[in-house]
């Protein structure tokens, strides 16, 4: 019933629903505030630390635009191997916004041979290897594909140790 209040409310205010004094019950402009307190347990979290805003992939473009500063010796993007799909496209979009080649400039890792999982001594040792030319290391939080557990503190700790920049995508961690 609330998908249809709301189908009603739109069919008969328009975008004059987003407005308290029009929709008294349940204002659209606000309706991000209902979810913060709940969101801010969740992720263990202050409510004024929560902002709760649009597409998990045009948050990911709006963060890369604010933290993705590649440079002619630092281009690269590390992630892992089959990363939810809208991640690797908002990562080659970045890439190749900033006049790089997806290419050369993403580095995906994937488990060894006969294995499942990334063991994280091999993605600090990748970070090692590519540090020099690492602008940002990028990983989700859970692996959706294969519901690994990323070691976020280890991972953070190597990606510094480069002078890298560091994000996660933490959609899939948080549920």
């Amino acid at each position: 019933p609330y998908v249809l209040e709301e189908l009603e409310k739109w069919q008969r205010w328009g975008v004059e629903g987003h407005f308290p004094d029009v929709n008294a019950t349940r204002p659209w402009v606000t309706a991000d505030e209902d979810c913060r307190d709940d969101m801010a347990r969740i992720v263990g979290a202050k409510p004024l630390e929560i902002a709760i805003m649009n597409s998990l992939t045009a948050n990911l473009h709006f963060l890369m635009c604010a933290f993705y500063r590649p440079t002619k010796q630092r281009h690269k993007i590390m992630m892992e191997g089959k990363a939810f799909p809208s991640d690797k496209f908002a990562i080659h979009s970045q890439i190749s916004h900033n006049g790089f080649d997806p290419a050369t400039s993403l580095v995906e890792l994937f488990p060894r041979k006969g294995e499942h999982t990334l063991r994280t001594e091999d993605i600090e040792a990748a970070i090692r290897t590519h540090g020099d030319e690492l602008a940002l290391v990028m990983f989700s939080g859970v692996q959706y594909y294969t519901g690994q557990f990323f070691q976020l503190d280890r991972i953070s700790r190597a990606a510094k140790e480069q002078g890298c920049m560091v994000g996660f995508d933490l959609a899939h961690t948080v549920g």
